[in-house]
Parts: structure tokens; C-alpha cells; sequence
């Protein structure tokens, strides 16, 4: 559809999502706005480290939580809201939305690495062209493969130079480092879920969250 249809479709959305909230008090309308400055905010991070090979992990992990986190975090917020629940569980809500966001974009961060194009529906690789350098990509970084990574990064690369910074993310440890770290916002948000178990809806997102590594470990299996 190409970038033009992309942005009207993505402001019409959002004007739209900004008349929901607003029909619904206060509060949400408030909530909606302020995510959408977290958001913002995020990607300003993005855009300051890019191609900068020393990117730090906790400015990664700040990007991400202004961006992915973010979003997911207010979604169940509004959701828990607007359902009626106590603040305490609309506070427990958010936190499993804000961990289930951590981990749903590390793990999107490690099938662009992993996977193919065509098993992503999209580019791969496409975080190493933009210099968008993840978690992956980072921990390549501190490791043994390091310095030659590093001489291959820093700038927009493609071909053969990017298929070998692809290789060296992909050969060390990185990938399961990385895998360990979704698995620990995996395991918090469902810990935060505890409380409503046998919760139909709470034990659907509990699937969901574990499902995000279930079908990350398929895909590796099957590479």
C-alpha cells in the first residue's frame, strides 16, 4: 500500500482511538494521551543510539518500555477500567501488560535475527540496516565476535557485509542470552496474573505469554 496509505490509515486510527477514549471519561482519554507521548519518547531513544555500536542494554530496555511496553501496559489498563476491577488489580494489570510488552518486542527483536522473510512477512534483519541495534545485537557485541561485528556496524550496511553481522549475532550466544531475558518478563507477567487464576481471560493471557517463546523455540528448532 506503500508509506502515504500507511500514515492516513495509522492517523485515522489513532482519531479514531482518540473518540473511544474520550467517550469513555476522562481518565482513559488521559491514559491515551500520555501513552502516546511515551511513545513518542521511545522512539526519540531509538533515534539518538542509531548505528551507535555502543548502545547501551538499559538504553535498549528504555526504548522498548516507552514503545512496545508501553502501548500494552495502557491496553490493560483501559481494559481493567473500564471491566470495573479494584485499583490494586487495574495497578497488576498494567504490569503484566507493561512485561508481556518487554517480552513480546525481545522476542520480536530475536526472530528478526533468526528468521527468514519469509516466515517473518516482512524484511529480516531489517533492525542491523536501520541501525536499530537490539538485544541480540548487543549482547554480539560484549561478546567474543565483538570487535569484528563491530567493524562491520556503525553505518547502513547491506549485502554481504550485512549477511556476515547477521552470521556473528546469530553464531555466539547472543540468541540464547537473549531468549533468557524474554523468559524472565515471560515468567513476571504471568506471576502478575496469579491472583486471577482460573480467570478464564486471566489464563488466556497467561497462554499468550507463554506462547511468545513456544513459538520462537519451534521456529529454532525447525532453522
Amino acid at each position: 500500500w506503500g508509506n502515504l496509505r500507511a500514515i492516513l490509515a495509522g492517523d485515522f486510527l489513532l482519531a479514531k482511538a482518540s473518540e473511544i477514549a474520550a467517550s469513555l471519561g476522562t481518565e482513559v482519554a488521559g491514559l491515551l494521551a500520555a501513552t502516546i507521548g511515551r511513545l513518542c519518547e521511545g522512539e526519540v531513544i531509538e533515534l539518538n543510539d542509531a548505528y551507535r555500536t555502543d548502545r547501551t542494554e538499559e538504553s535498549y530496555l528504555a526504548a522498548i518500555d516507552g514503545k512496545t511496553a508501553a502501548l500494552l501496559a495502557t491496553a490493560c489498563r483501559i481494559g481493567g477500567i473500564v471491566g470495573g476491577l479494584e485499583r490494586p488489580d487495574i495497578d497488576r494489570l498494567t504490569e503484566f501488560g507493561r512485561a508481556y510488552g518487554m517480552a513480546f518486542q525481545i522476542v520480536d527483536d530475536i526472530l528478526d535475527v533468526v528468521a527468514t522473510d519469509e516466515q517473518l512477512g516482512k524484511p529480516a534483519g531489517h533492525d542491523l540496516v536501520e541501525g536499530a541495534y537490539n538485544l541480540p545485537t548487543l549482547r554480539a557485541l560484549a561478546g567474543p565476535a565483538g570487535d569484528e561485528l563491530r567493524t562491520l556496524l556503525g553505518e547502513p550496511i547491506e549485502g554481504e557485509r550485512w549477511e556476515q553481522a547477521r552470521a556473528l549475532v546469530r553464531s555466539g550466544g547472543a540468541i540464547d542470552e537473549s531468549v533468557a531475558v524474554a523468559q524472565r518478563y515471560v515468567d513476571e507477567a504471568c506471576g502478575l496474573l496469579a491472583p486471577f487464576e482460573g480467570r478464564p481471560a486471566a489464563e488466556a493471557l497467561a497462554g499468550a505469554s507463554r506462547h511468545l517463546l513456544v513459538g520462537l523455540n519451534d521456529l529454532r528448532a525447525t532453522a
